[in-house]
């Protein structure tokens, strides 16, 4: 989600576009799925850190786009840290059943 979070940036910012509406209209998308997936860039960058560095199939699978609005929402950075920290460890415990191991 943050990927494309970023790409939609990125092409407002080269295209020169000022709303969400002009680029959902250019790339067939619904707006408001332009204006959530742009809302993740306000998480906090240690939790983007994290995303763009750990591409494991555990945390591509748990954190979607919903997940991290959870995040975004909190609006409080140390709250959506402690919150993101919770996730990862769920993440891992879902994992290891994925995996059967249970670790």
């Amino acid at each position: 989600p943050l990927e494309r979070a970023e790409f939609y940036a990125r092409e407002m910012k080269e295209r020169r576009m000022r709303s969400f509406r002009a680029l959902s209209l250019l790339l067939g998308e619904p707006e408001n799925r332009v204006g959530r997936y742009i809302k993740l860039l306000e998480l906090p960058e240690p939790i983007k850190v994290f995303l763009r560095q750990h591409r494991e199939p555990e945390y591509l699978r748990y954190f979607t786009e919903r997940q991290l609005q959870e995040l975004v929402r909190l609006g409080d950075s140390r709250g959506a840290w402690r919150r993101f920290q919770e996730m990862v460890r769920e993440a891992k415990r879902d994992a290891g059943i994925w995996r059967g191991n249970g670790q």
